[in-house]
């Protein structure tokens, strides 16, 4: 090739170098002074420059970064997308991208896109950011399994925010997985997370684990006070000078004794579950004032079931009166639930009195319970036996025959039949 030739092509190709350098330093300059514009908060000044940096150079996705960036920062949300969707659709594993994308996603509650984005970036990625915002996606789109998979995955790789930990409970609380949840709540607590929210559940958690009052101890505590918290320790009842029964921290009453005095604490479901916990941990006394003082609050759809554990409370503390009456209010309120307890418990307290020889109540009580079940056999079989405990032969006898007349081969016909020959003459 001739001399002159080759060196007319090198100084073109030189200009040429030179030139795109040129343009570099410029679209370089124009760059810094958006995102310099950008980290002043000056986003409208910022979109200015690099809205016009995207134009002239529309496929560059440092460019299309910041802007979406500057969108992003100027609550532009939705404008924010279709750059980051550009870098994405030419480069699938653009980790900056597709992260800023879910977090725009993430702030216009669109938690179905945000997992779509963000799913198949694990693939390029295990970090905390993407495993916690899928997290808490799939948590809001109802996908359980899979958020707690998320969750799981993003506390190995960081363990130290104690709002995962609890998400991750309330999770296993849903699950019915309450042994797991108490733990995912107290490592919450151990990371000072110390919200009534978080006390309430963690009560919840330990009283279906039926861990009303946890392992009670005698502690000593100067000038303490009766059902108050004295440290990690709930103090139940006084035994003498400055000693007292008391439950643990792991325990439903201390948690729950931490939301009482709370904004929370004014809630019925709150006071309720205290109730309950009384209840349940079989200290009836406490139980049945509890109860009773929730009387003027319970709300509407909450009363049948109110009234029943009421009458629970009442017959651990041998309140009888107080027992039946509220069980026929929940019945009244919810027959298709309890009608069947009412003939149960007649014949409860019937056999209370029975044993303690008070045979006047005993049959006072089992005749309501044959009001309510007239054709139990059974029912009729036991009065009889009470009619001849106190020799009221005649009436005993009635009751013998209504039994054959309603199991003309009961098994214990023979014997029945044997008494009432036994007694035909006395009558």
């Amino acid at each position: 090739m001739n001399k002159k030739i080759l060196s007319l092509l090198l100084i073109v190709s030189l200009s040429f170098s030179t030139m795109l350098t040129a343009e570099e330093n410029k679209f370089s300059k124009v760059l810094n002074k958006g995102q310099e514009l950008l980290f002043q908060g000056k986003y409208a000044d910022a979109l200015k420059v690099l809205k016009a940096a995207a134009k002239e150079h529309p496929e560059s996705s440092s460019v299309l970064l910041y802007l979406a960036r500057a969108y992003s920062f100027n609550n532009e949300l939705v404008k924010a997308e279709e750059p980051l969707k550009k870098i994405l659709k030419k480069q699938a594993d653009h980790i900056e991208a597709g992260q800023l994308l879910a977090q725009v996603y993430n702030r216009q509650k669109k938690y179905k896109e945000l997992v779509e984005v963000l799913e198949p970036l694990l693939e390029f990625r295990h970090d905390y950011p993407n495993y916690q915002l899928l997290a808490q996606a799939t948590y809001k789109l109802d996908r359980m399994k899979d958020s707690q998979k998320y969750y799981e995955e993003a506390i190995k790789l960081n363990n130290k925010n104690p709002q995962d930990h609890y998400n991750l409970g309330n999770i296993h609380l849903l699950n019915l997985e309450y042994a797991k949840a108490a733990n995912s709540y107290n490592q919450a607590m151990n990371l000072k997370m110390n919200t009534p929210e978080l006390h309430f559940k963690l009560a919840t958690v330990y009283f279906n684990l039926r861990n009303y009052f946890g392992q009670i101890s005698q502690i000593k505590v100067p000038s303490g006070k009766e059902k108050s918290i004295f440290g990690q320790w709930y103090l139940i009842e006084k035994k003498s000078d400055d000693f007292f029964l008391a439950a643990p921290a792991k325990s439903a009453i201390y948690h729950v004794t931490k939301v009482i005095n709370t904004e929370l604490g004014k809630e019925f479901s709150v006071k309720l579950l205290k109730a309950n916990i009384y209840l349940s941990g079989r200290r009836y006394l406490q139980a049945k004032k509890l109860f009773g003082d929730l009387k003027d609050s319970v709300p509407k759809e909450e009363k049948a079931l109110y009234y029943f554990y009421f009458s629970q409370a009442c017959l651990g503390d041998y309140d009888f009166k107080g027992y039946l009456e509220n069980l026929k209010k929940a019945i009244e309120l919810n027959p298709k639930n309890y009608e069947t307890s009412l003939v149960d418990a007649y014949l409860l307290v019937a056999g209370h009195h029975r044993q303690n020889g008070e045979m006047k109540n005993t049959i006072e009580y089992m005749k309501k319970a044959l009001q309510e079940s007239p054709k139990n056999s059974g029912l009729h079989l036991q009065l009889a036996t009470d009619y001849e405990e106190i020799e009221m032969l005649k009436d005993a006898s009635r009751h013998w025959h209504m039994v054959l007349a309603l199991e003309s081969d009961h098994p214990k016909r023979v014997d029945i039949i044997n008494l009432i020959e036994k007694y035909r003459n006395k009558l």
